[in-house]
Formats: structure tokens, sequence, C-alpha cells
């Protein structure tokens, strides 16, 4: 998971945390490594934990913090993406990669409204279903961006996701065009138990 903290022109703090479990049947030594890399794929920052031993079947949190100076900050006019990688390495081996693209932003409501990045911004909204006549829900990744460059081609610049997950490939296209996105609480009517109280807390969160 990544978040944001103190995000301004100037300077922005990034937090990374990775839920590393070990699944083999003996303890085991790893190392996290995280790289910031630009739109070119400049690595511009990087951090890694100490080696960290972690038992059997158990599972570590680590948490990486990166401070970076002058970001480019994302908006609908200006979606500027970096990328996160993330990897574990158990001794000199690579044992699991991954990597997310990023928009480096925060936001509020205040008296004025909505802002981001401490200016105010104008929602312009609608809903959307991931479904297509014929095919249902099976949309391909092109169906999605589709979607995502139609939404964002009629002038809208926030989109509300009915009422289930939708496709990743949605998501970052909605990050790539500019689309301010908001998640719908997946099991909307299943309401007060303590399964539903924590969802909506963890997405938020994330």
């Amino acid at each position: 998971m990544i978040t944001y903290s103190e995000v301004s022109e100037a300077s922005a703090n990034i937090q990374v945390q990775a839920d590393l479990e070990n699944t083999s049947a003996s303890p085991a030594r790893a190392v996290v490594k995280a790289l910031l890399k630009d739109r070119d794929g400049k690595t511009i920052a990087t951090q890694q934990t100490p080696v960290t031993e972690i038992n059997q079947n158990d599972h570590r949190l680590f948490k990486l913090d990166f401070s970076i100076e002058k970001p480019r900050l994302w908006s609908p006019s200006s979606p500027y993406l970096y990328t996160m990688e993330v990897a574990v390495y158990r001794g000199d081996s690579l044992v699991d990669r991954t990597t997310e693209r990023i928009g480096i932003k925060t936001f509020g409501f205040h008296n004025s409204g909505f802002e981001l990045n401490g200016e105010p911004l104008f929602l312009r909204g609608t809903n959307r279903h991931q479904e297509y006549p014929y095919i249902g829900y099976a949309l391909s990744d092109n169906a999605n961006y589709r979607d995502a460059y139609k939404i964002r081609k009629a002038g809208f610049n926030f989109v509300r996701l009915s009422h289930y997950p939708h496709s990743k490939s949605f998501l970052e296209a909605c990050d790539e065009l500019g689309l301010l996105v908001m998640d719908a609480i997946p099991g909307w009517q299943f309401f007060g138990d303590d399964v539903f109280e924590l969802t909506p807390y963890q997405m938020c969160v994330k």
C-alpha cells in the first residue's frame, strides 16, 4: 500500500507498506527494496529495509519512507504518473517484485468545497457500470480504456463506480487520463456488521 503525507509543490513524503509472508517450511531472511522512478524510467529515490528473518508460515509488515523534492503533482489537467517498484530479495536472489504507477497528490473538503493539491476543483462527474451489451461484465482492457477515454473526452473529471470492484485496467486508465475516482462500497446491501465497517475504512485508507 502506498500513501502520501505533507504533499506540496516543494516536497512530498511517500510511505510504502509491504506485507511479506514466508510460506516456506523454514525461516527465511529477506530484504525489501523500493525504487521510485519518473515517467522516463529514471530512478529518483530508493529505500530498503534491514535484513529481517521471518519464521515459517509467518508474515511481517515492512514500512519504507521516501522524501522527494519538487514532485510533479497529479491532477486532471496534468496526470503525471511515477512508478513505484517494490522487490523482495533473499540473499542475492530476487524472489518477488511488483510495480505500481502512482500519482502524488493531496485532497480534502473545505469551506470552499473540494480541493486538490491545495487548489479548489469543481467536480464534474458521472456514474459507471462495467458492462456492455452481449458481453456483460467480462470487458477487455481496451474496452475499459475506451470507457475512461470517452468519459474524460466528454468533459468529466470524476467518476463514481457502481457497485462492485471494477477492473484494474479501468482504474489505471483513469490515473493516466486524469479522472478522479470514487470507489463504491462493495456489498452495499449488507450493513452493520464488523466486516462491513472495516471494509470502507480500509478502502478510504488505500
